[in-house]
């Protein structure tokens, strides 16, 4: 008789996944120029056949525009469905006043930018809560935001 453990592994090798996506993080893309690393990245997620990508935080270094359109010109030609949250380096530019939210050039490179949302994928749901202060000592949720967890 099998054991539990091997059921379950052969459950598994024996099934297609109904969705399977790669997650990336603090990737901190700072210029315009082409970058080797995170092609790399992408290549390897492309050959895997992984179609969604999760961005968790931190895509840019300093908000700034250009890094925006550096990382979404890397990334656009794979064709990955993107699903990011947004990082406190990606909400507050360098030389923007604290409570200045994503620089509204970048809002047409992330197209969903609020606080927090929803997004259904094949079925599941992913739930994104973004950042919402600038220092990483204020990194806590705010209340509207528990509130919608728990309602959602």
């Amino acid at each position: 008789m099998k054991t539990p453990k091997e059921v379950y592994h052969q459950r598994i090798a024996n099934e297609k996944p109904f969705i399977t996506f790669e997650m990336l993080a603090d990737i901190h893309q700072i210029s315009c120029f082409k970058d080797k690393t995170l092609r790399r990245a992408f290549d390897d997620i492309k050959q895997r056949d992984i179609h969604y990508l999760f961005c968790l935080g931190d895509l840019t270094n300093n908000a700034c525009f250009f890094q925006f359109r550096a990382f979404f010109s890397l990334l656009n030609p794979y064709g990955f469905h993107h699903l990011i949250a947004l990082g406190n380096h990606d909400l507050y530019h360098a030389h923007h006043d604290e409570s200045m939210r994503i620089d509204p050039t970048c809002k047409r490179y992330v197209y969903r930018h609020e606080v927090y949302y929803k997004e259904e994928l094949k079925g599941c749901s992913f739930y994104v809560l973004n950042t919402q202060k600038p220092q990483k000592d204020n990194m806590y949720f705010e209340k509207d935001q528990l509130e919608w967890l728990q309602d959602a």
